[in-house]
């Protein structure tokens, strides 16, 4: 009798990767249901603790910086909404979070990339179009993978 799949091989965790901080670690599907279930509340914090995990791992790491805006202008589009009215500047103040929203999401990849394949390389690749759709959640399945590899020695 042969297992469906062959069980993944164990791999090392490299000598010095007890010294980086933990990743997030929670189930991608348990932050989209907290996230649907708070009305996106938990979402914007969990974005927030990936961000600052990124900063942790790479000081140069802007996503923090980007996402605070990104909320300042959704605050911003909301007052201006109530208070001056009107279509067009509201939604341009929107737009621009949203900007800000995907400049973080990809100031975020480029530094789990390059910490993930050079000081604990494990290889890790994150597809643009996913991160584009998908960013806080697609992040958060592959920091939980990393997660695991830590505490079991087993990238799968």
């Amino acid at each position: 009798y042969a297992p469906a799949h062959a069980p993944a091989a164990p791999v090392a965790a490299p000598a010095g990767a007890s010294g980086w901080p933990d990743p997030p670690d929670m189930n991608w599907a348990l932050v989209l249901v907290l996230s649907l279930v708070t009305c996106g509340i938990f979402g914007i914090f969990w974005m927030f603790k990936q961000a600052l995990y990124a900063k942790q791992l790479d000081p140069k790491s802007q996503g923090v910086t980007f996402y605070t805006g990104w909320v300042a202008c959704a605050v911003a589009a909301f007052v201006l909404q109530w208070v001056v009215g009107g279509f067009f500047l509201p939604r341009l103040v929107n737009l621009a979070g949203l900007a800000l929203l995907v400049l973080g999401a990809f100031n975020m990849r480029d530094s789990f990339q390059r910490h993930f394949t050079t000081n604990e390389p494990v290889g890790l690749s994150l597809h643009p179009v996913m991160t584009f759709f998908f960013s806080g959640l697609y992040f958060q399945y592959h920091l939980s993978r990393i997660a695991n590899w830590r505490r079991t020695g087993v990238l799968a």
